[in-house]
């Protein structure tokens, strides 16, 4: 049942205003009835945050890392949250936090592994989100044969959140 109200939510697409509150209510109901149901509760976050509401985003963003304790996007997210609602005292917490989880997937990726310079470039951004733009920045040098990374070198901090949040520049 959990599954087939997610799936009805996402059938609203596109959302506008009112179609996004329905499908948050749709959503609501099926975490109810499973709690540890990823994808809802990423959906869920997704709406919010499409929406502006960064503060209902945070208790969702919870939810998401009691069931997959082990993302670092999913603190790093909250991070960027905490920084929309002006709490960068906060914030700075969740990208520590995010920064420990990418070292930890770091240290058991061999640099030849698909996901290693995308994992590093992800590191570099926190790092720079988190107040050390200098270590950053440095990171991501190091990919600079990497295209995907050489867009960030030149993005102020503020700019690195803005592409976060809307993935626009």
């Amino acid at each position: 049942m959990a599954k087939e109200l997610n799936k009805k939510a996402l059938s609203i697409l596109p959302l506008n205003r009112d179609s996004s509150l329905k499908a948050l209510s749709l959503l609501d109901s099926a975490v109810r009835l499973d709690s540890n149901f990823f994808a809802a509760y990423w959906n869920m976050f997704s709406i919010k945050n499409s929406l502006g509401l960064y503060k209902e985003t945070i208790p969702t963003l919870e939810h998401l890392q009691r069931i997959k304790p082990t993302n670092p996007d999913l603190p790093m997210f909250e991070g960027l949250m905490l920084e929309r609602t002006g709490d960068s005292l906060n914030s700075k917490k969740y990208f520590n936090r995010s920064l420990t989880l990418f070292n930890a997937i770091l240290d058991t990726l061999n640099q030849t592994n698909k996901n290693y310079n995308f994992t590093k470039l992800n590191q570099a951004l926190c790092l720079i989100l988190s107040g050390d733009e200098s270590s950053g920045r440095q990171q991501l040098k190091t990919l600079a044969r990497e295209p995907f990374a050489m867009e960030y070198l030149n993005k102020s901090r503020q700019e690195i959140i803005e592409w976060y949040m809307t993935g626009k520049e």
